[in-house]
């Protein structure tokens, strides 16, 4: 199962409690499998990083966030996965 959170711009604090959110009710429902927690934002912002930043290691280690590229001109969507470097790229 993933739970995916698609945002246009940045996703900020509230985006990143929601996938939490909606992995919380979903484990109780389904406590045996395995739940990716998945962001895709437009831009890698300051509110979104430091929502992380505030994560346990676990928590981290079971999030994910991508940011999307949409190319126009050859109609083509690419996913980035941020790592930890990152997220550290943006100055608190």
């Amino acid at each position: 199962m993933v739970v995916l959170e698609l945002k246009n711009f940045g996703g900020g604090k509230s985006a990143v409690e929601q996938v939490f959110r909606y992995t919380g009710l979903l484990k109780r429902e389904n406590s045996k499998s395995k739940i990716r927690t998945v962001l895709v934002t437009g831009i890698q912002n300051y509110e979104t990083t430091l929502a992380i930043s505030g994560m346990t290691k676990t928590q981290r280690k079971a999030f994910e966030w991508y940011l999307y590229k949409f190319d126009k001109s050859s109609n083509k969507l690419e996913l980035i996965r941020l790592s930890e470097e990152d997220f550290k790229m943006i100055k608190f």
